[in-house]
């Protein structure tokens, strides 16, 4: 089964890190030059997490659960320019809409299970959704606050 992306703009392009093990044939569709994929970061301890944030600088974090606070703060510390976030791939125990909260100062966005998205692919279009949003609405990505975010999307 294919699956597709919107293709972002070059210029106003994110850079994703993916922490979790994703279906091979999604893998083939959005790997990308923006696009890092370290499943091995799943269950690497928090010391390889926090230089793979640190190191790698990426916009966003995509992950099944979240990393422990202080690696989130010294992503944050290596990247204080960026308007990072984090989308967590949601599982069964998420009922309903989708969750919007702050951690360590970084917005995270929580996907839900939807019969007819891919459970893959769900996270990356919700991060490419903030990130169009976030685009869109202050001209360009910058560092926004969480509630100005969780504001706007919430009105969509």
């Amino acid at each position: 089964m294919a699956h597709s992306l919107l293709v972002i703009p070059k210029e106003s392009s994110m850079r994703i890190l993916i922490t979790y093990p994703v279906a091979e044939d999604v893998l083939l569709g959005i790997l990308n030059d923006n696009v890092i994929y370290r499943p091995d970061l799943q269950t690497k301890g928090d010391r390889f997490v926090t230089k793979a944030l640190t190191e790698l600088r990426p916009d966003v974090l995509i992950a099944q659960k979240l990393p422990d606070e202080q690696v989130v703060k010294s992503w944050v510390l290596a990247t204080p320019d960026s308007a990072r976030f984090i989308v967590q791939n949601g599982n069964s125990q998420y009922a309903g809409e989708a969750k919007h909260f702050s951690f360590a100062g970084v917005p995270v966005f929580t996907t839900v299970p939807d019969d007819r998205i891919h459970p893959d692919i769900q996270p990356l279009i919700l991060a490419e959704r903030v990130h169009t949003k976030r685009s869109h609405v202050w001209g360009g990505v910058r560092r926004v606050s969480f509630l100005q975010t969780k504001k706007y999307l919430s009105l969509l």
